[in-house]
C-alpha cells in the first residue's frame, strides 16, 4: 500500500521520527517532496516486477545532514510466496561519493591549468620562435646570425620540451 510497516535506527534518524510514529505513513507524508517522488517510483518498480533494484541518491537527515546512500530495495515474501511488500536497506556512501567529486573537480582544474599555461607559454614562444626566424632572414653580420639562430634554437627546444611536459 505503499506505506511504512516497520524501520530501523537509521530511518529514525533519517526521518527524526519513531518507528511507532512512522507506522502507517507514505513517503509523501515523511519526506520532501523530490525524494518522496524518487522513493515511491522505485517502490512501484520494485512491486511492479518483483525485482531488486539499487539506487543512489542524496539524503537529507532530521539534523539537517546530508548523506549520499546507495539503497537497495527488494521484494519481500513470506514462507508461502505470497509478497508482503518490499525491504529497502542501504549503506552510507558520503565518503565515496566526495572522495569521487574532489577527483573529477581535480581534472577538470588540471586540465584547465594545462589549457591556461599552454596558451600563456606558447603565445610568447611562438613570437619568439616567429620574429627570430624573420630576424634570420634579415641583412646580419656573421656574428648577428649566429646570436638569432641560438635565440630561435633555444625557442625550438623549449617549445618542444614544453610539448613534453604538457603530453605528461
Amino acid at each position: 500500500e505503499g506505506r511504512f510497516a516497520g524501520c530501523n535506527k537509521v530511518a529514525e534518524a533519517l526521518t527524526g521520527r519513531t518507528e511507532e510514529e512512522l507506522l502507517g505513513l507514505t513517503p509523501h507524508q515523511v519526506y520532501d517532496e523530490e525524494l518522496a517522488r524518487q522513493v515511491a517510483a522505485s517502490d512501484n518498480e520494485v512491486l511492479e516486477t518483483n525485482a531488486p533494484i539499487t539506487e543512489e541518491l542524496w539524503l537529507r537527515f532530521a539534523d539537517d545532514s546530508r548523506r549520499y546512500y546507495e539503497m537497495r530495495k527488494v521484494p519481500f515474501f513470506d514462507q508461502d510466496g505470497h509478497r508482503l511488500g518490499l525491504l529497502a536497506f542501504g549503506r552510507d556512501m558520503t565518503e565515496r561519493k566526495q572522495s569521487q567529486l574532489a577527483i573529477e573537480q581535480a581534472s577538470k582544474d588540471k586540465t584547465k591549468f594545462i589549457a591556461t599555461i599552454s596558451h600563456e607559454l606558447r603565445t610568447p614562444l611562438n613570437g619568439i620562435v616567429g620574429l627570430s626566424r624573420m630576424l634570420r632572414d634579415t641583412k646580419l653580420d656573421k656574428e648577428q646570425f649566429e646570436w638569432v639562430s641560438t635565440i630561435y634554437a633555444s625557442a625550438i627546444t623549449l617549445g618542444n620540451i614544453f610539448n613534453d611536459i604538457i603530453d605528461l
